[in-house]
Protein backbone atom coordinates (compact mmCIF):
# COMPACT_ATOMS: atom_id res chain seq x y z
CA UNK A 1 0.00 0.00 0.00
CA UNK A 2 1.01 3.65 -0.17
CA UNK A 3 1.58 4.12 3.47
CA UNK A 4 5.16 4.38 4.74
CA UNK A 5 5.14 3.04 8.66
CA UNK A 6 8.94 4.45 9.33
CA UNK A 7 7.55 7.57 8.79
CA UNK A 8 3.85 7.27 11.08
CA UNK A 9 3.96 8.00 14.99
CA UNK A 10 1.94 6.16 17.69
CA UNK A 11 -1.17 7.84 18.58
CA UNK A 12 -3.19 5.11 20.28
CA UNK A 13 -2.13 1.57 22.55
CA UNK A 14 -5.45 -0.04 23.31
CA UNK A 15 -6.01 -3.12 24.74
CA UNK A 16 -9.80 -4.46 24.69
CA UNK A 17 -11.39 -7.33 26.94
CA UNK A 18 -13.84 -9.33 24.47
CA UNK A 19 -16.38 -12.52 26.20
CA UNK A 20 -15.59 -14.62 22.74
CA UNK A 21 -13.26 -16.95 22.01
CA UNK A 22 -10.48 -15.50 19.50
CA UNK A 23 -11.79 -17.06 16.47
CA UNK A 24 -14.85 -15.40 16.60
CA UNK A 25 -13.02 -12.18 17.11
CA UNK A 26 -10.50 -12.85 13.72
CA UNK A 27 -13.84 -13.87 11.43
CA UNK A 28 -15.58 -10.93 13.02
CA UNK A 29 -12.92 -9.04 11.42
CA UNK A 30 -12.59 -10.46 7.86
CA UNK A 31 -16.53 -10.77 7.53
CA UNK A 32 -17.26 -8.54 4.84
CA UNK A 33 -21.22 -9.56 5.17
CA UNK A 34 -22.03 -7.79 8.43
CA UNK A 35 -20.89 -4.04 7.76
CA UNK A 36 -24.21 -3.07 5.91
CA UNK A 37 -26.30 -3.87 9.15
CA UNK A 38 -23.69 -3.53 12.18
CA UNK A 39 -21.96 -0.78 11.24
CA UNK A 40 -24.56 1.34 8.57
CA UNK A 41 -23.08 4.95 10.92
CA UNK A 42 -19.79 4.07 11.90
CA UNK A 43 -18.60 2.72 8.19
CA UNK A 44 -21.03 4.49 6.32
CA UNK A 45 -19.20 5.88 3.64
CA UNK A 46 -17.87 2.66 2.38
CA UNK A 47 -18.63 0.90 -0.96
CA UNK A 48 -19.65 -2.46 0.35
CA UNK A 49 -20.84 -3.44 -2.89
CA UNK A 50 -17.28 -3.06 -4.01
CA UNK A 51 -15.49 -5.10 -1.56
CA UNK A 52 -13.06 -7.77 -2.29
CA UNK A 53 -10.73 -10.27 -0.67
CA UNK A 54 -8.02 -12.25 -2.20
CA UNK A 55 -5.75 -15.43 0.31
CA UNK A 56 -2.54 -15.18 0.25
CA UNK A 57 -0.95 -19.19 1.29
CA UNK A 58 -2.61 -18.98 4.80
CA UNK A 59 -3.33 -15.57 4.78
CA UNK A 60 -5.44 -13.29 3.77
CA UNK A 61 -6.07 -9.15 2.11
CA UNK A 62 -9.38 -7.30 1.70
CA UNK A 63 -9.80 -3.73 0.35
CA UNK A 64 -12.89 -1.64 0.77
CA UNK A 65 -13.79 1.17 -1.04
CA UNK A 66 -15.54 4.39 0.02
CA UNK A 67 -18.36 5.62 -2.20
CA UNK A 68 -18.25 8.11 -4.79
CA UNK A 69 -17.54 11.22 -3.47
CA UNK A 70 -16.72 10.59 -0.18
CA UNK A 71 -13.25 11.25 1.56
CA UNK A 72 -11.27 11.49 4.65
CA UNK A 73 -10.71 14.74 4.77
CA UNK A 74 -11.67 16.90 7.92
CA UNK A 75 -11.64 14.21 10.38
CA UNK A 76 -9.90 14.01 13.85
CA UNK A 77 -6.28 12.73 12.40
CA UNK A 78 -5.29 14.18 9.20
CA UNK A 79 -4.97 12.32 6.08
CA UNK A 80 -1.25 10.63 5.72
CA UNK A 81 1.38 12.58 3.87
CA UNK A 82 1.18 10.54 0.66
CA UNK A 83 -1.80 8.91 0.80
CA UNK A 84 -5.31 9.46 -1.35
CA UNK A 85 -7.71 11.27 0.96
CA UNK A 86 -10.39 8.90 -0.88
CA UNK A 87 -8.05 5.75 -0.08
CA UNK A 88 -10.52 3.61 1.38
CA UNK A 89 -9.63 0.92 3.75
CA UNK A 90 -7.35 -2.22 3.38
CA UNK A 91 -6.94 -5.51 5.40
CA UNK A 92 -4.82 -7.91 6.63
CA UNK A 93 -4.80 -11.16 8.53
CA UNK A 94 -1.52 -12.64 9.34
CA UNK A 95 -2.69 -16.01 10.60
CA UNK A 96 -3.72 -17.10 12.71
CA UNK A 97 -4.42 -13.87 14.88
CA UNK A 98 -2.93 -10.87 13.49
CA UNK A 99 -4.28 -8.21 11.55
CA UNK A 100 -3.14 -4.86 10.21
CA UNK A 101 -5.77 -2.22 8.79
CA UNK A 102 -5.18 0.52 6.67
CA UNK A 103 -7.29 3.70 5.78
CA UNK A 104 -6.36 7.51 4.39
CA UNK A 105 -5.67 8.50 7.82
CA UNK A 106 -4.52 5.76 9.90
CA UNK A 107 -2.83 3.10 9.70
CA UNK A 108 -3.12 -0.05 12.75
CA UNK A 109 -2.33 -3.74 13.65
CA UNK A 110 -5.10 -5.26 16.00
CA UNK A 111 -3.91 -8.45 17.67
CA UNK A 112 -6.57 -11.26 19.18
CA UNK A 113 -4.98 -12.89 22.16
CA UNK A 114 -6.54 -15.86 23.65
CA UNK A 115 -7.41 -15.79 27.29
CA UNK A 116 -9.10 -18.78 27.87
CA UNK A 117 -11.77 -20.32 25.54
CA UNK A 118 -14.73 -18.40 26.05
CA UNK A 119 -12.31 -14.47 25.72
CA UNK A 120 -9.86 -12.86 24.09
CA UNK A 121 -8.17 -9.23 25.01
CA UNK A 122 -7.70 -7.42 21.55
CA UNK A 123 -4.65 -4.98 20.96
CA UNK A 124 -5.06 -2.23 18.65
CA UNK A 125 -2.23 -0.11 18.15
CA UNK A 126 -3.12 3.12 16.03
CA UNK A 127 -0.20 4.90 14.10
CA UNK A 128 -0.49 8.38 12.23
CA UNK A 129 0.77 11.09 10.22
CA UNK A 130 3.49 13.33 12.95
CA UNK A 131 0.76 16.09 12.34
CA UNK A 132 -1.74 14.68 14.35
CA UNK A 133 0.30 15.34 17.24
CA UNK A 134 -0.27 18.62 16.98
CA UNK A 135 -3.90 18.77 16.67
CA UNK A 136 -4.57 15.67 19.78
CA UNK A 137 -2.55 17.45 22.57
CA UNK A 138 -1.09 15.61 25.58
CA UNK A 139 -4.09 14.48 27.42
CA UNK A 140 -4.53 10.64 27.66
CA UNK A 141 -8.10 9.05 28.00
CA UNK A 142 -8.76 8.45 31.55
CA UNK A 143 -9.57 4.79 32.02
CA UNK A 144 -12.68 5.54 34.70
CA UNK A 145 -14.40 7.03 31.89
CA UNK A 146 -13.98 4.58 28.80
CA UNK A 147 -16.05 1.44 28.41
CA UNK A 148 -16.00 -1.64 30.62
CA UNK A 149 -14.56 -3.52 27.56
CA UNK A 150 -11.34 -1.50 28.11
CA UNK A 151 -8.66 -2.86 30.12
CA UNK A 152 -5.79 -0.39 29.36
CA UNK A 153 -5.24 2.64 26.94
CA UNK A 154 -2.39 5.34 26.53
CA UNK A 155 -1.80 7.69 23.65
CA UNK A 156 -3.10 10.89 23.42
CA UNK A 157 -6.12 9.18 20.13
CA UNK A 158 -8.85 8.46 22.96
CA UNK A 159 -10.16 5.37 21.55
CA UNK A 160 -14.02 6.41 22.88
CA UNK A 161 -16.26 9.12 23.61
CA UNK A 162 -16.29 9.25 27.48
CA UNK A 163 -20.24 9.05 26.98
CA UNK A 164 -20.04 6.04 25.52
CA UNK A 165 -19.46 4.41 28.42
CA UNK A 166 -23.42 5.28 29.01
CA UNK A 167 -24.59 3.60 26.11
CA UNK A 168 -25.54 0.30 24.75
CA UNK A 169 -22.84 -0.36 22.43
CA UNK A 170 -25.21 -0.42 19.15
CA UNK A 171 -25.95 3.25 20.46
CA UNK A 172 -22.63 4.41 20.10
CA UNK A 173 -21.82 4.45 16.22
CA UNK A 174 -18.30 2.88 17.16
CA UNK A 175 -17.37 0.33 15.19
CA UNK A 176 -14.67 -1.36 18.20
CA UNK A 177 -17.75 -1.40 20.73
CA UNK A 178 -20.22 -2.88 17.60
CA UNK A 179 -18.29 -5.65 16.55
CA UNK A 180 -16.95 -6.53 20.50
CA UNK A 181 -21.31 -6.92 21.89
CA UNK A 182 -21.91 -8.96 18.37
CA UNK A 183 -18.84 -11.34 19.03
CA UNK A 184 -20.12 -11.43 22.70
CA UNK A 185 -23.68 -12.23 21.68
CA UNK A 186 -22.28 -15.04 19.21
CA UNK A 187 -20.63 -16.59 21.86
CA UNK A 188 -23.59 -17.06 24.14
CA UNK A 189 -25.45 -17.94 21.08
CA UNK A 190 -23.20 -21.01 20.76
CA UNK A 191 -24.39 -22.38 23.65
CA UNK A 192 -27.95 -22.56 23.14
CA UNK A 193 -29.32 -26.23 22.16
CA UNK A 194 -30.79 -24.57 19.43
CA UNK A 195 -27.75 -23.80 18.02
CA UNK A 196 -26.53 -25.30 14.23
CA UNK A 197 -24.06 -23.96 11.84
CA UNK A 198 -26.26 -22.91 8.43
CA UNK A 199 -25.21 -21.77 5.18
CA UNK A 200 -23.40 -19.58 4.47
CA UNK A 201 -23.68 -16.26 2.07
CA UNK A 202 -21.31 -15.48 -1.28
CA UNK A 203 -20.22 -12.81 1.14
CA UNK A 204 -18.56 -14.74 3.85
CA UNK A 205 -16.43 -16.95 1.62
CA UNK A 206 -13.82 -15.58 3.66
CA UNK A 207 -14.81 -17.00 6.45
CA UNK A 208 -14.28 -20.69 5.01
CA UNK A 209 -11.24 -19.61 4.16
CA UNK A 210 -10.51 -18.98 7.46
CA UNK A 211 -12.10 -22.01 8.48
CA UNK A 212 -10.09 -24.21 6.13
CA UNK A 213 -6.74 -23.01 7.60
CA UNK A 214 -7.66 -23.66 11.41
CA UNK A 215 -8.46 -27.08 10.39
CA UNK A 216 -5.62 -27.80 8.00
CA UNK A 217 -3.55 -26.10 10.78
CA UNK A 218 -4.82 -28.24 13.96
CA UNK A 219 -3.40 -31.83 13.86
CA UNK A 220 -6.06 -34.91 12.23
CA UNK A 221 -5.69 -36.30 15.95
CA UNK A 222 -7.45 -33.18 18.28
Amino acid sequence: GPHEIERLVEVSDTRYRCKANWKLVIENFIDGYHFFYLHPISFGDADYTKQHWWPAGRHWMFHRPLKPGQNHEGQRLPVIDGVDSAHGADGYILFPNLALFATATAWLTFHAVPNGAEESFIDIRVLADPRALETLGTKEAPLSEMPSSIVSTKGPLWPHDPADRDKHPLETDNAMLEDIFACEAMQVGMKSPAYEPGPFSGWEDSLTFFQQQVQDFIPSNH
